[in-house]
């Protein structure tokens, strides 16, 4: 395992002076299916014709052995049968692997709990889980568009916090209609589970997004109430020892300045540490860009293919340097952070690829 971590502490290093020859981080939407009507997203809309299948993403993982991180996604991906199957899949075929997250909705607590348990034959692998929270319970339910959502998000992270091996924590999307009730959220959180603290929260913002299919929509909070919110949050938040307490602070110090300049507040890295998979296996930099780079199909899985292609290569020095829809969410916020430790970077020249 240590080894492992060495070499993903390499691979960061790396990501701050040159493009890598492969992604240390993988995003992965293994369904558009969702079974709420979130306000803020409507993936659940998007067909479901040819979705990746469980031998399809064994082939894939054993092709690309290099992940240090893998993020599953969706729609929400505990309506596939075959999710606890995936994750192993996903475990036994990345020797790299320190890094396994994945976001539930939580309306189905026994279903989280087999995927939860999943993939935990691996010493020293870290396992994370967030569990959707929106708010009080009538907001949270309202914005999630089905009833009793709330009392099933928290008896599933209360479930999964019993689980030994797994990080889990409630995800806090701060939009429009919940920004200024974090206080109330934890508040309400607390009657259900006593000892809940603020650090059980993880909070992030809305954004509007191809992949999400809401850009006719309008989650995005007001920017002076999400400046007020974010700095107090700021305020209250420790700076903690830990990768992970750097990251989400780091995370938010740059949502302030995302909120005031309109733009990442660092050089991206999608396209150069990251890339995004949808469910049918077309390749994006991103789940906020609507480039297409390839379908991993064509190319019997192997993303070096894609990875590796000029046009990819010219795409990331078009975002690097800001020529991109621009966001600051987790999912590309994080390695964008861990790739500019020591300098605003400016547009790089891409590096030969390894054979």
């Amino acid at each position: 395992m240590f080894s492992r971590y060495l070499k993903t502490a390499l691979a960061i290093l790396r990501s701050n002076r040159e493009r890598l020859p492969h992604p240390y981080k993988l995003t992965l939407a293994l369904t558009h299916r969702c079974n709420l009507r979130c306000q803020s997203c409507l993936t659940w809309k998007r067909p479901t014709v040819g979705e990746m299948t469980l031998e399809e993403i064994r082939r894939f993982f054993q092709r690309q052995r290099h992940f240090s991180w893998v993020d599953l996604t969706g729609g929400e991906i505990t309506l596939r049968p075959d999710l606890p199957e995936i994750i192993e899949a996903v475990v036994e075929n990345s020797p790299q692997l320190i890094l396994l997250h994945f976001p539930t909705n939580g309306f189905l607590p026994e279903k989280a709990l087999r995927a939860a348990r999943a993939g935990s034959g691996i010493w020293g692998l870290k396992r994370v889980i967030t569990v959707s929270m929106d708010g009080p319970p009538d907001v949270h339910n309202r914005l999630k568009g089905t009833k009793d959502s709330w009392e099933r998000a928290v008896e599933t992270f209360a479930a999964l916090r019993r689980e030994k091996g797994i990080e889990v924590f409630l995800g806090m999307t701060l939009q429009r209609d919940n920004i200024e009730l974090r206080r109330q959220t934890l508040a309400a959180v607390r009657e259900r589970l006593p000892d809940i603290q603020p650090r059980d929260f993880h909070y992030n913002l809305a954004h509007r997004s191809f992949f999400y299919d809401n850009l006719e929509l309008d989650p995005v909070p007001d920017p002076d109430i999400a400046l007020s919110e974010l700095r107090n949050l700021i305020d209250g938040y420790r700076p903690l020892p830990g990768p992970r307490k750097f990251l989400e602070r780091a995370y938010l110090k740059g949502a302030v300045k995302f909120v005031v300049q309109g733009t990442s507040p660092l050089p991206c890295l999608a396209g150069s540490s990251s890339c995004f998979i949808d469910p049918q296996w077309n390749v994006y930099p991103c789940t906020g860009y609507d480039r297409r780079l390839g379908n991993l199909r064509e190319t019997d899985f192997d993303l070096g293919r894609i990875w590796n292609d000029p046009g990819t290569v010219s795409l990331q020095k078009e975002i690097i340097s800001g020529h991109c829809p621009q966001c600051w969410t987790p999912c590309e916020a994080y390695q964008t952070i861990l790739g500019n430790l020591f300098c605003r970077r400016r547009p790089m020249a891409p590096s030969p690829p390894e054979i």
